[in-house]
C-alpha cells in the first residue's frame, strides 16, 4: 500500500488494507512469542462516534492467511452502515 494521510484511510476500502495490515503484523508478533490466536474481534469507530464490533472463535493457530480470511469474513457480514452518509471509517482494529 502507498503512502497516504491518514484522511484518505477513511473509507471501507482503505480502511479493510490496513485492518489486513495489521492482522499479518499481530501474527507475526504473535509466532515471534510462541503464542497462537483462538479469537479475533474487528472493530470499527465512525467520526459521528458510532461504533461497530464483530468476533469470532476458532481453533488456536498463528496462521496470518488464516487470520485474514476471518476478519475479511467479519468485515462482510455487517459492513457498518452509518446513519450520516458523511460519517467515514476512522479507526479499525484487531485484537487478539
Amino acid at each position: 500500500m502507498a503512502m497516504c494521510s491518514f484522511f484518505e484511510l477513511r473509507d471501507p476500502t482503505h480502511a479493510i488494507a490496513v485492518v489486513h495490515r495489521l492482522t499479518q503484523r499481530a501474527a507475526l508478533r504473535a509466532r515471534s512469542y510462541g503464542l497462537r490466536v483462538g479469537a479475533i474481534t474487528l472493530a470499527l469507530g465512525f467520526i459521528n462516534r458510532e461504533k461497530w464490533s464483530l468476533s469470532a472463535s476458532f481453533s488456536e493457530t498463528s496462521d496470518s492467511l488464516f487470520l485474514n480470511k476471518k476478519n475479511k469474513s467479519l468485515w462482510k457480514k455487517t459492513i457498518p452502515r452509518p446513519s450520516n452518509p458523511k460519517s467515514q471509517c476512522c479507526s479499525a482494529q484487531t485484537r487478539d
